[in-house]
């Protein structure tokens, strides 16, 4: 799995080793920096927009919540810290918040979520029956677009949402075979 923020250009590689910052390696690899101690304990990593911060799933404290750390791997520190799994964290274009899928007390039905970074309590933003999972911020920060599974589980709406709540938009349907239009 690797992971390339377009802006900076830096480069984050999920191994059998974990974490490691592969930008802090010789072309042949023999210089990673390790930045996560095993591969079960940090996964899906997103640089921050101004590349100051890595935010990632970890299950070290039990379940998987999301942790954020230094390029350095340094000064890791877990955010949140919910009653069950969270995944699919996503930066905000300021860096000051982020978005993530957790299926709230009961971990039955995922739903999105939004938490300023510093903040110990997420925002719900959705609440349909059908779960909603790969949240992503627009370059402006004025939606986040996501997924819901339609009944037939074969397509799926693409939707956007105000990160403060609000009314939901559709803005596609998605096939096996392509989109079709709202």
């Amino acid at each position: 799995l690797l992971l390339t923020n377009l802006i900076s250009k830096r480069l984050i590689e999920r191994s059998a080793l974990g974490l490691c910052n592969a930008n802090s390696s010789r072309g042949d690899g023999s210089q990673r920096l390790q930045l996560s101690a095993a591969p079960r304990e940090a996964i899906r990593p997103r640089w921050s927009p101004d590349s100051k911060r890595i935010a990632y799933i970890s299950d070290r404290s039990g379940s998987a919540q999301i942790w954020m750390m230094d390029p350095s791997g340094l000064n890791q520190k877990q955010v949140t810290t919910l009653s069950t799994e969270a995944d699919g964290v996503t930066w905000s274009a300021d860096g000051n918040q982020f978005a993530f899928t957790w299926g709230g007390d009961d971990g039955v039905n995922d739903d999105i979520y939004v938490q300023a970074v510093g903040t110990s309590t997420p925002l719900r933003l959705t609440t349909d029956p059908a779960p909603e999972y790969s949240p992503e911020w627009s370059p402006d920060g004025r939606v986040i677009a996501f997924l819901r599974p339609l009944p037939d589980r074969r397509r799926h709406e693409l939707r956007v949402i105000p990160p403060l709540g609000g009314p939901e938009r559709k803005i596609a349907e998605i096939t096996p075979h392509g989109f079709l239009r709202a």
